[in-house]
């Protein structure tokens, strides 16, 4: 009776190790399916971050685009002062304008205002 003793332990350890495998196989499989998820993820969040990075980068372009025409107007603006300044000191420079005292009392103030600068 002992090898029938001996059988029935072996066929019991031999269905102990296929419901083992079996639930091994289905943990493995989770497994697999939880790193596809994950794998996809990685994938997504890189793009994501791939796709933000290029954003950036645009909107610094334009930033910087923005800025240099800022600069340009303003550069425009003051050649135009400068220049609206010029014409109006030589209206009031002109000697069809200006009496003796008018253009003593010009000169002095110039004169004050080089000074000052």
């Amino acid at each position: 009776m002992t090898w029938i003793n001996n059988l029935a332990e072996f066929v019991k350890r031999l269905l102990q190790l296929e419901n083992r495998v079996e639930k091994n196989s289905q943990q493995i499989e989770e497994l697999r399916q939880d790193l596809k998820k994950l794998t996809d993820y990685v994938a997504r969040l890189g793009n994501a971050v791939q796709h933000d990075r290029q954003e950036r980068a645009h909107d610094q372009e334009l930033n910087a685009t923005e800025r240099e025409n800022l600069v340009l107007r303003l550069r425009i603006e003051l050649m135009e002062m400068e220049k609206r300044i010029g014409q109006y000191q030589s209206s009031v420079n002109s000697p069809k304008l200006l009496s003796t005292e008018n253009s003593q009392a010009i000169s002095s103030n110039q004169d004050t205002n080089r000074d000052l600068s």
